[in-house]
């Protein structure tokens, strides 16, 4: 070797690559018929980021070749970048791995070996893009590969988010000449629920597919592609109930059977007009319960399988009756159960978070709020305003976002606001209760109750020493949480011997917003067909919420009120068009009412939009038993009088507290005959609608439920008291 050569090659190790250039250049002057100085210029070039310049000076070097020659010097330039490839790979310098393979593709663009380590150092690089051919060219030559190597490209592309589909193409192409796959479909399963939460639900489905074509009687596996397919429209519902049918004949222990019926539950609640066929899955579901929480055998046998499967069960209790005696108990004993199951597979964290310091290390408070909901979804807008108005001097505020980043504009004001402590956590449960740990939070606020399994594993791990539940779907009945936040109306004093945690009423009422955004209305009586001097009823829920025997009470109202008319706030897909309009005009048939004097509203793209649209009517009617409860918040801003059936959970008070804290209590009934005879002297007297209409417009000035600040303040005032009983209570009963 030439002592040029020498010299450039010891700048080339240094990582000096303009040096190397610069003594390439000139070995190039002195010895023109040396080839390894212009392929080394050539690198060094391209690793400065001078791609046209070294193209210019690999092809200067073949210019008057023969055909032969030209053919040897590829290859020797294409030996020189695998080696130099494989080099940068090894030093971790993935990008420049990335761009040195790229040209070896050029050179030799079937070479199966460069394109597979080209895939992993693009996703090590991070400049892997899903529309590069690199993955077609795989499929298309078909080269077999080492499954270690396999496994570890797939590792890394399940990080990527979203994970890109023509990676499933090719892992299906490898999966046909691999002997055994088992290793790699254990991978693929163990990221199904991460994919879950990372909102990937068609690539998800496709993966649990797939998977299920390796492990046919993978029980869990049908599981996971039941919830995936349960978020892919009216179809991927369907045959997430006929999934979930699967799961439960083919189960063998009780837990696994309650499983499948609350997944089914979940898909059919979902489409429109099922809630009989859900009644009949629902009295099994609730029988499966019964079994489980009084069968000290069931207890035995099912003990740990609880861990996965019982930790949200209940929730449609809430849907279907209103029997907080019977079900708040039964819902307690069933999250003792799955507490003690979860507890017991994490041991060693959960002693360690109990031995944590007694008292707090400086004057502020920390509250951890944890939810997947800070986005816009009715959790973040009624959170909003109290995390805009809490006292930073007084509290150290962290936000628990359970799933992955999106692009939400209301979770970027959340990022922007709270910046470093905002704080992304995804499943495992023990990762996201040892971030909670390590951030020594003080009170921990669950905002999604039964809603979320993951945000309720964390709470049943207990990382924090005081826990709260506030929003969300009723209380979990979870021993490690404290508290729940109520108000006099919403639960009122007879209600705490059904609950497990200790009822914390705040002294007007436990949610308060400064009000909504409110777009431009996209619809006109005119559109609709509705003539002007038409009364209007309007219903804004939608799914889970719409019993048909409330439903029967709405329409008897509208039978009852000559020239009304009935707006359901529908879907935009035709399919689910169908159900929703199909379910209606069955009861209202039934019931004796023209279908023509019912309106199904499409879908509109912002929330800004369906309150501005609230305008078109005159009465809104509530659900029961299960009230609304952002969409009472908005029918009551934008001052329309609303009529709600009063029940005795939590679920179904909603309305009656935010009614009762505007000073309107024309609307409220106590009973089905006096929600019909609300409705219709609603809507058949102008005055009394004037004069709530009014009163709500009123209230905007003086209501604790417009007032986010105050709010805010006396659930400052309820975390000081609950962090001084903490630290006052005998060290046995914490």
């Amino acid at each position: 070797m030439t002592e040029a050569y020498q010299r450039g090659m010891a700048a080339w190790q240094e990582g000096n690559y303009a040096k190397a250039a610069f003594i390439y250049e000139a070995g190039i002057e002195s010895e023109p018929e040396q080839l390894l100085y212009y392929w080394y210029l050539g690198l060094a070039q391209l690793l400065q980021g001078q791609e046209e310049a070294a193209q210019i000076t690999w092809m200067s070097s073949m210019v008057g070749a023969s055909e032969l020659e030209i053919e040897e010097w590829t290859r020797e330039l294409g030996a020189i970048l695998e080696k130099e490839a494989v080099s940068q790979t090894e030093k971790g310098a993935y990008r420049n791995a990335w761009l040195i393979r790229q040209h070896l593709r050029e050179i030799d663009p079937d070479n199966g070996h460069n394109l597979q380590q080209l895939l992993w150092v693009s996703i090590k690089g991070k400049v892997f893009k899903e529309e590069d051919e690199v993955i077609a060219q795989l499929i298309k030559i078909n080269q077999e590969i080492e499954e270690p190597f396999l496994l570890q490209i797939l590792e890394e592309a399940l990080q990527l988010n979203p994970f890109p589909s023509p990676i499933l193409e090719w892992v299906k192409v490898c999966a046909a000449s691999i002997a055994d796959c088992t290793p790699m479909i254990k991978l693929l399963i163990s990221k199904l629920e991460s994919l879950y939460y990372q909102y990937q639900y068609q690539i998800g489905a496709d993966i649990a597919r797939f998977c299920l074509d390796f492990a046919p009687d993978n029980l869990n596996i049908v599981l996971q592609l039941a919830n995936f397919t349960r978020k892919l429209g009216v179809e991927g519902k369907w045959e997430s109930v006929k999934l979930g049918e699967r799961y439960l004949a083919e189960s063998q222990d009780l837990c696994s059977k309650l499983t499948a019926t609350h997944c089914i539950l979940s898909a059919l609640m979902e489409i429109e007009g099922q809630f009989e066929r859900g009644r009949e899955i629902y009295q099994l579901y609730k029988t499966l319960i019964l079994e489980i929480v009084e069968g000290e055998k069931a207890q035995k046998e099912t003990d740990l399988g609880l861990l996965h499967r019982a930790l949200i069960i209940g929730a449609f209790c809430f849907y279907f009756e209103d029997g907080p005696q019977i079900n708040r108990p039964l819902r307690n004993r069933l999250a003792q159960l799955s507490q003690n199951a979860l507890q017991s597979l994490m041991k060693e964290e959960v002693k360690q978070y109990k031995e944590r310091h007694r008292e707090r290390k400086t004057k502020t408070l920390k509250i951890g709020y944890l939810s997947e909901c800070f986005r816009q979804h009715s959790v973040g807008w009624l959170v909003r305003w109290l995390l805009k108005y809490h006292h930073r001097d007084n509290f150290e505020v962290h936000l628990y976002s359970v799933g992955a980043p999106t692009r939400d504009a209301l979770q970027q004001e959340f990022r922007a606001e709270y910046g470093d402590n905002f704080h992304y956590v995804s499943p495992p449960i023990i990762q996201i209760t040892n971030q909670i740990y390590q951030d020594e939070i003080d009170i921990l606020v669950d905002l999604d109750s039964l809603t979320s399994f993951p945000t309720l594993g964390a709470m049943a791990a207990k990382p924090a020493p005081v826990q709260v539940t506030f929003l969300g779907q009723d209380a979990s009945g979870l021993p490690a949480i404290d508290y729940f936040i109520a108000d006099p109306y919403v639960l009122p004093d007879n209600a705490q011997p059904y609950y497990r945690e200790k009822i914390w009423r705040l002294p007007h009422t436990y949610i308060a917003v400064d009000g909504f955004e409110v777009g431009v209305p996209t619809l006109r009586r005119p559109q609709l067909d509705i003539p002007e001097n038409a009364i209007i009823y309007f219903s804004s829920q939608s799914g889970y919420k719409r019993h048909p025997d409330n439903v029967r009470l709405q329409l008897r109202i509208l039978k009852e009120v000559p020239n009304s008319y009935f707006l359901v706030k529908g879907r935009n897909k035709e399919k689910e068009k169908e159900s929703l309009t199909s379910f209606f005009q069955q009861i209202a048939q039934e019931e004796g009412v023209c279908t023509s004097r019912l309106r199904f509203l499409p879908k509109v793209d912002h929330e800004v939009f369906h309150r501005a649209n609230l305008t078109l009517a005159d009465v809104a009617l509530d659900t029961y038993p299960y009230n609304g409860a952002t969409t009472t918040l908005e029918t009551l801003w934008m001052g329309i009088p609303l009529v709600t059936r009063v029940g005795e959970q939590f679920a179904a008070r909603n309305s009656y507290s935010m009614m009762m804290n505007v000073g309107v209590t024309e609307g409220i009934a106590w009973t089905d005959e006096e929600y019909v005879e609300w409705g219709v002297q609603l809507g058949t007297n102008t005055q009394l609608r004037q004069q709530v209409a009014y009163k709500l417009r009123q209230s905007r000035h003086t209501s604790p439920l417009w007032n986010g600040e105050q709010f805010a303040r006396e659930m400052e005032k309820a975390y000081e008291e609950m962090w001084r009983r903490y630290v006052t209570a005998p060290s046995n009963s914490r």
